[in-house]
């Protein structure tokens, strides 16, 4: 379950947990770009996300987020030399 600050306005940065995706699930579109197959979109994981956050000087496109995801394999071994990245804006 997401906190509450979310529906306030606030910047949702994290590391780790569920991906709060504006559009399409991000674990998917990793696995896409990746060249996995959609039905192995279970198999990646949220490593890090970084919202926009105008006060610091941060903003991703129109006002999106930027998710950093990796493999659960590779997250269990620290290759996070793997990841992949993507925005996802309003």
């Amino acid at each position: 379950q997401y906190p509450d600050m979310f529906g306030h306005g606030e910047a949702v940065h994290q590391v780790g947990g569920t991906a709060w995706s504006i559009q399409d699930p991000v674990e998917a579109e990793c696995a896409r770009f990746a060249g996995d197959l959609p039905e192995r979109a279970d198999g990646w994981q949220l490593v890090l996300q970084i919202d926009s956050d105008i006060e610091v000087g941060m903003e991703w496109g129109d006002v999106g987020r930027l998710y950093v995801c990796a493999r659960k394999e590779d997250v269990a071994a620290g290759r996070f030399d793997r990841c992949w990245t993507v925005m996802q804006c309003y």
